[in-house]
């Protein structure tokens, strides 16, 4: 089994975000995607789960395309900022809900993980904290039995104790049965761990497929004080990837094998994964030229004014766009989606 994505491209208001993507994700695998605001992560995972069309291109799941509508979405499920799950729920009744959906529900594992969270299933959804929100969109993720289980920045307002929570219920959860699992964050170095392969998206493109015990071959770091760091540069004349100041001390990551031996007083370590994405993968001098851009809303003109601002300005209309999108789930487990475009005035 495999999820299949062929020269996909998607844009929003003329700015890429994916740009003739490929990928072969396998299955009983879990990958690590990676990349920074804007690359087009959640983008690629919101049309895997064909809650966005792409403007072109194609997903296939075992070589049957995705369809908003098909029967394949019960062989996926999408863990994301958003809930698709009605918020006044109490959730047990949300479990039984994505039992319907899924055709089945690990109920054993689900109380555990709430009794390890100290939440009551008979708590309602909309009186949890972020961080319990968040811990359990993650939990009916992990849970129903999906083929597929994408988790877009899953411990996003967790504290670090609910972070570790859920890393180990993930993976108790794939232990139990193993799926394919795309894993999305900025945290890297606490997923490390968990992920076997590793993809890096820059500018809408993939820019890294490797994996992640590769990743200590590819690179290494040097730390100490400045001069000593500076001499040992010189002296194999190399120039650095990346360079941080600890206080007194420099870091500076190269690429290639570590060497077998450096002058006393610099410490020598194997570059980590967050160290590799960040300082190889997402280099500045290679985005040039490659259509990445922030989203338009974020992006300010001549005045400060975003380019949507501007042109309502330029037709003397003050009115700014803006959509509401909301989602449920009906009685028998079926998302709904729909979309109001409201104006709202600056004054108001």
């Amino acid at each position: 089994m495999s999820i299949e994505v062929r020269e996909l491209c998607r844009s929003f208001h003329g700015v890429t975000a994916l740009d003739h993507v490929n990928l072969t994700l396998d299955d009983g695998v879990i990958y690590g995607l990676f990349g920074r605001n804007g690359a087009g992560k959640s983008t690629l995972l919101s049309i895997i789960a064909a809650h966005v069309l792409p403007d072109a291109g194609s997903v296939t799941m075992d070589g049957v395309r995705v369809a908003s509508d098909g029967p394949s979405l019960r062989r996926l499920t999408l863990c994301n900022e958003q809930w698709s799950y009605p918020m006044w729920k109490r959730l047990d009744a949300v479990m039984r809900m994505a039992e319907r959906r899924y055709g089945g529900f690990d109920r054993d594992l689900a109380e555990r993980m709430l009794a390890d969270l100290g939440v009551s299933p008979r708590r309602r959804f909309h009186q949890l904290s972020r961080g319990q929100r968040q811990a359990f969109k993650v939990l009916v993720g992990i849970c129903v039995p999906a083929d597929y289980c994408l988790l877009d920045e899953p411990t996003a307002g967790m504290d670090a104790a609910t972070r570790e929570l859920a890393y180990r219920y993930m993976l108790e959860a794939y232990g139990r049965r193993q799926r394919m699992m795309i894993v999305v964050s900025h945290l890297i170095g606490e997923i490390e761990n968990l992920t076997e392969r590793v993809i890096v998206l820059d500018a809408g493109r993939v820019r890294e497929q490797l994996e992640t015990d590769a990743v200590a071959a590819l690179g290494y770091t040097i730390t100490g004080e400045r001069s000593a760091v500076d001499a040992y540069l010189r002296e194999i004349g190399t120039t650095p990837l990346s360079m941080q100041r600890l206080g007194g001390l420099v870091c500076v990551g190269l690429r290639g094998r570590m060497p077998d031996g450096v002058p006393g007083g610099l410490l020598v370590q194997p570059m980590d994964l967050q160290s590799y994405v960040m300082r190889h993968a997402c280099d500045d001098s290679d985005r040039a030229g490659q259509g990445g851009a922030p989203h338009p809303y974020d992006v300010a003109d001549e005045r400060g004014a975003s380019p949507m601002r501007a042109a309502n300005r330029r037709h003397g209309d003050t009115r700014r766009l803006v959509w509401l999108v909301g989602g449920m789930v009906d009685g028998d487990g079926v998302e709904r989606t729909m979309a109001i475009r409201i104006h709202v005035h600056d004054d108001w």
